[in-house]
């Protein structure tokens, strides 16, 4: 079940809406964001009276954007009776992510083949700033693991983007 004491680990930035500025593409990457970030576990209820205080966004744009998250599969409608945090086992997660190297791999063989220099700059500069990134979580600023996701995000996209 969601607990309340969950609300204050939840997401409290306000992200650049996605798309068209809406409040319905704002809740849905501030939800996704707290899926991914392990906020937000497995099998959790996503109550809308809770999630409006959490997120202090209306219910009608927190239904859009949990109906999107089911299409993505991050979230499992429960037939009249609200969302949750889709449930993922061990099994799948290791078949996502063979899935995901297979892909990664071909993306970047092809990249290999149509880079040009912007692009290489382009992935030096995603690895400089993971590496800076890393050396502060190694000197004990725990506060830059926040940033881990967004950058190791951006150098795998630099890595295929040719």
């Amino acid at each position: 079940m969601f607990e309340h004491a969950q609300l204050l680990a939840l997401s409290t930035e306000t992200p650049s809406p996605a798309g068209n500025g809406d409040l319905a593409g704002i809740a849905w990457q501030r939800i996704r964001a707290d899926i991914i970030a392990g906020k937000l576990a497995p099998n959790t209820r996503l109550r809308i009276a809770l999630l409006r205080t959490a997120y202090g966004i209306g219910a009608t744009p927190l239904r859009e954007a949990l109906s999107r998250l089911v299409s993505e599969r991050l979230v499992v409608s429960m037939d009249r009776r609200g969302f949750a945090v889709a449930p993922i086992s061990l099994k799948e997660l290791r078949d996502l992510t063979d899935l995901r190297k297979l892909l990664e791999k071909e993306a970047l063989r092809q990249s290999l083949k149509n880079g040009d220099e912007q692009w290489e700059a382009d992935v030096v500069s995603a690895v400089y700033k993971l590496g800076r990134l890393h050396e502060r979580i190694q000197g004990g600023d725990l506060s830059a693991i926040d940033g881990w996701e967004l950058l190791n995000q951006e150098f795998h996209e630099a890595l295929v983007s040719a």
